[in-house]
């Protein structure tokens, strides 16, 4: 639960907690495996209290590839209360096996009881959509709910328990340290994946860089690496 340009992709009612626009880029490398990595390209227009997103997002190569085109709205009618909404276009490609695309879309909702402590919801995949290559087969609508507690200036706790059909509940928490205006640390734990998290981020006037690496017991680790740039001063 963090206010910067990719929460519209991780939480679109996020995006009216930002106050000027901004653009970034992503890219994920998956347990190694340069034929799963993937690429994000977002951007986030406030204009309080509404805000404005967009997101292309890219996976995989010839052999399996997944692309994303998405669209997001946001709004705060209260302080204290922000929604958004997302519609996103996909289409999936598999050598040998077809080709199709569909629509997904995701709902979020985030409420901040006071100066220190927030909730968010959202469920994605809000209509359950499905797509066919050869036979039918559906996309898991999920459902996750999640917390803020700010202790200090330094020291924030995010905890997160996602649910879909097709697994156990999923428990992450995180914790992040603000070491200074320039220096934030980040650690985090998954339940269903074993997976331990931990990354950094440097933010020097209108620029962002983040770096994490994760790892999952039985697969590996991976890295992500963002940039991203609010415009104007």
């Amino acid at each position: 639960m963090q206010s910067n340009v990719f929460c519209v992709i991780q939480n679109v009612s996020l995006m009216t907690e930002m106050k000027k626009t901004g653009i970034g880029l992503s890219f994920v490398n998956r347990f190694g495996m340069k034929d799963i990595n993937h690429a994000s390209l977002c951007a986030v227009i406030p204009r309080q209290p509404v805000a404005f997103g967009f997101t292309f997002q890219s996976t995989g190569n010839n052999t399996l590839s997944e692309k994303c085109l998405g669209l997001s709205f946001a709004h705060a009618p209260f302080k204290q209360i922000s929604f958004g909404i997302s519609a996103r276009y996909q289409t999936l490609s598999i050598r040998g096996y077809g080709h199709q695309s569909h629509i997904t879309s995701d709902i979020a909702l985030t409420s901040h009881l006071n100066d220190k402590f927030s909730s968010s919801c959202r469920i994605l995949n809000l209509v359950g959509s499905n797509f066919s290559l050869k036979h039918t087969e559906s996309f898991s609508r999920t459902f996750s709910l999640g917390w803020r507690y700010q202790f200090n200036k330094k020291v924030r706790l995010n905890c997160e328990a996602e649910k879909c059909a097709s697994f156990k509940t999923n428990i992450k928490t995180g914790i992040v340290y603000q070491v200074n205006q320039l220096l934030r640390f980040n650690i985090g734990f998954s339940s269903l994946q074993a997976q331990c998290t931990f990354g950094f981020s440097l933010k020097r006037k209108q620029y962002l860089l983040e770096f994490a690496t994760g790892m999952v017991q039985m697969a590996g680790i991976s890295t992500n690496l963002s940039f991203s740039y609010e415009i104007g001063q």
